[in-house]
């Protein structure tokens, strides 16, 4: 749940804490995960799924779209010094993507332009739109490429009021 802290207040006030302003108030920001699979290009829309948790309302869903701007594949250690000022993540996190190898490269994407929804999106619907429009069943253990046609789907459904 750690890049709702950057855009979702809702999510981020459940926090004991709740979210950090200068994060929160940055038009970009970057997120660090595995290289693999390399599905995510530049630019391109990214839709934010929550992963359900009990204690955060609104999770199990689509909250949020953002544009991507810069993707970059390096080790942990060059990704944390060019981009560590865009991020919620301190290096020991960044550490443990690498699998605690300054070697192995990561990926780390600059986003831009956040909207959260009005609706979330919830699980079903989505696994619905995807399996009508494009006849695939989804596993969201990783990036997932979808249609165009399903993105403004899932779009138009988090954007109406």
């Amino acid at each position: 749940l750690w890049p709702f802290n950057l855009f979702d207040e809702e999510i981020a006030n459940t926090e004991l804490f709740g979210a950090e302003p200068k994060l929160v108030m940055n038009n970009q920001n970057v997120y660090y995960r595995s290289s693999k699979p390399l599905i995510l290009k530049a630019p391109s829309r990214i839709l934010w799924y929550v992963s359900y948790n009990k204690n955060y309302p609104g999770s199990k869903g689509i909250r949020a779209s953002s544009l991507v701007e810069e993707i970059a594949i390096a080790g942990p250690k060059e990704l944390f010094r060019r981009y560590q000022h865009l991020g919620i993540y301190e290096w020991q996190n960044v550490y443990e993507i690498a699998q605690h190898d300054i070697n192995k490269e990561i990926m780390a994407f600059r986003f831009t332009n956040t909207e959260l929804f009005d609706k979330t999106i919830n699980y079903c619907d989505l696994k619905n739109i995807i399996f009508n429009s494009e006849g695939k069943n989804i596993s969201l253990q990783a990036p997932y490429e979808i249609k165009q046609e399903s993105f403004y789907t899932l779009y138009k459904m988090g954007i109406e009021k």
